[in-house]
């Protein structure tokens, strides 16, 4: 009986941890906290925008030349492609900086479903020059 409670804790102990969240990286390196110059595509709109970007782990916020800023998730946390880098903002709500939850609509007057927008909050990043 000893050993089936030890192995329960050690279960719970392992679910109840937060598991580690990375870092965005290009070519092994860290490029947390680095601002870059890049353009961002956003595929609602269809507009393409000069921006700073700075990433944060799965995060990337784009400041924009207006004074404006959006952050987005990360599709990867690995970037691969400095031209391609895919992210949304809609759907989500960051708690505590390492969570977020799913949200459709923040409006309580709205009985109707949401209708589905595929391509709302979805933007691509393409870095200038090489973040390396």
């Amino acid at each position: 009986m000893k050993g089936k409670w030890t192995a329960a804790w050690i279960s719970a102990a392992l679910i109840a941890s937060p598991s580690p969240v990375l870092a965005a990286e290009y070519q092994g390196q860290n490029i947390d906290g680095e601002t870059f110059e890049a353009t961002a595509y956003s595929y609602e709109t269809g507009g393409l925008f000069d921006i700073q970007v700075r990433f944060k782990k799965r995060r990337a916020t784009m400041y924009f030349v207006n004074g404006g800023r959006q952050t987005i998730r990360l599709n990867q946390p690995v970037i691969t492609n400095p031209d391609h880098i895919d992210g949304w903002h809609r759907g989500f709500l960051t708690i505590g900086g390492l969570f977020s939850i799913g949200v459709t609509d923040n409006n309580d007057n709205n009985l109707q479903p949401p209708r589905p927008r595929p391509l709302e909050g979805f933007w691509r990043i393409s870095l200038k020059d090489d973040p390396v």
